[in-house]
């Protein structure tokens, strides 16, 4: 990733989106990217319809994805073989070739590809190659949309197939209704996930802020940093959002007890390599709930957090870790939920921040902590730690309350065109490393 591919990328992005948003008007309203990739809402969670650009040259590709990030994966492979039966109408419709990608021996996603060479950057940037995006993405969108709301309705209701938009804005607790969180924990709104289709102006409207054109500045110029390695931060945090992913529920939960109130690379992240190393096969919340119950609080301690607290019973990370398993078990039991996957993505993609959450009430679980967990169960979030909200204010919106820095968020990533993850990654690593513009 270098500078000049991604100015050439922003300007055919915003000129792509311009004339797709002559033929779907509506759909959406963002600016072009910075990045080699540029989304079009659809309405679901965890599923995704974007350009992308690819390859090496001579052989650059542009191509136009429909990726179904799900959890389990196997969700993702059954509505992409929903898709594979109506392949014929679909390419009748769009008028490309269709390519169907199941991912089973890698850890992509599935996904639904067309694709057209154009050679180097130099080659992207055509009214051709602006207009065959535009054009064949209004079709995809055409093609795909309703079949896609047809066939995730279909899914089993409650489970991650059904994929679901939680409440837009957060419930903020009364006082009175609100549970006292501890200051350590940084604890913020949770954002809801990417807004759905038709959104017409940004969601954040404060008395006070800097200028959409200064903060899309200052981000470009954040992403611009060459760190020591001489690879650029924007590409570093790119990467990273890649590798957010859990792989597993158990490690969803593990990485989630260790990283509250500790530093992420020389105190949490050992101990979570070598959680992983040496119970390989704790992998469900199940496991790892039979696992607790078969050690001590000291053991659990000694053993999984690696940590040698004086009174292991009351120790918070200890408690912290036996209420997130405890309270997401509760939880699927008051379901219908009949997985322990449809479970936890089904509160992580219902949750909007309320004081009757089955995680928020319990002792040592802020905000911070269910965003964590949302942020490492896939969901396009962030967790609202002192590096996000000192960037904030960096970026001039001086100090804000929990619920403000959602707000703020959201509005910065309408006005970039970043996802919210995104962000995230790019803000923490850029105050964590101690970067300055």
């Amino acid at each position: 990733m270098n500078e000049t591919n991604l100015n050439i990328c922003r300007q055919f992005w915003d000129n792509v989106l311009s004339k797709f948003r002559a033929l779907e008007p509506g759909v959406t309203q963002q600016r072009g990217p910075r990045d080699y990739w540029c989304p079009i809402p659809v309405g679901h969670n965890s599923i995704l319809l974007e350009w992308a650009v690819r390859g090496r040259r001579p052989h650059k590709r542009l191509e136009i994805n429909l990726q179904f990030q799900l959890t389990p994966k196997e969700e993702g492979m059954q509505l992409l073989q929903d898709f594979e039966e109506v392949k014929p109408q679909l390419e009748s419709e769009i008028d490309e070739g269709l390519e169907f990608d199941y991912r089973r021996e890698t850890r992509g996603s599935p996904r639904i590809a067309i694709k057209r060479t154009f050679g180097s950057m130099d080659e992207l940037n055509t009214p051709e190659m602006e207009t065959w995006a535009a054009d064949s993405m209004a079709k995809t969108y055409r093609a795909v949309k309703p079949r896609l709301d047809r066939f995730v309705g279909n899914r089993p209701s409650g489970g991650p197939g059904n994929v679901r938009q939680v409440a837009q804005n957060p419930v903020k607790p009364s006082p009175a209704a609100a549970q006292p969180q501890p200051r350590a924990e940084n604890a913020h709104e949770p954002p809801s996930p990417r807004e759905p289709a038709g959104r017409e102006t940004p969601t954040y409207h404060p008395s006070r802020k800097p200028d959409a054109r200064d903060v899309q500045e200052k981000i470009d110029r954040i992403r611009s940093i060459e760190m020591p390695n001489a690879q650029l931060l924007g590409e570093f945090a790119d990467n990273n959002v890649r590798n957010l992913k859990a792989d597993s529920q158990a490690e969803a939960v593990m990485n989630t007890a260790l990283a509250i109130n500790w530093g992420w690379e020389k105190q949490a992240l050992p101990r979570l390599e070598a959680f992983l190393k040496a119970y390989p096969e704790v992998r469900s919340l199940e496991d790892l709930r039979d696992l607790l119950v078969s050690m001590s609080p000291r053991e659990v301690c000694n053993r999984l957090l690696r940590i040698h607290p004086s009174n292991p019973g009351q120790n918070s990370r200890y408690l912290r870790l036996k209420n997130l398993v405890n309270g997401l078990i509760r939880y699927k039991e008051s379901t219908s939920a009949r997985t322990w996957d449809e479970a936890l993505m089904n509160w992580a993609e219902r949750f909007d921040g309320s004081p009757q959450d089955p995680l928020l009430g319990l002792k040592h679980i802020g905000l911070a902590t269910v965003q964590n967990l949302r942020l490492v169960l896939g969901l396009d979030t962030f967790k609202p730690d002192r590096q996000v909200l000192s960037v904030l204010r960096e970026l001039g919106f001086g100090e804000v309350d929990d619920y403000d820095s959602v707000k703020i968020m959201k509005w910065i990533s309408e006005v970039t065109g970043y996802r919210v993850v995104e962000l995230d990654q790019l803000f923490w690593h850029y105050r964590a490393k101690n970067l300055t513009l």
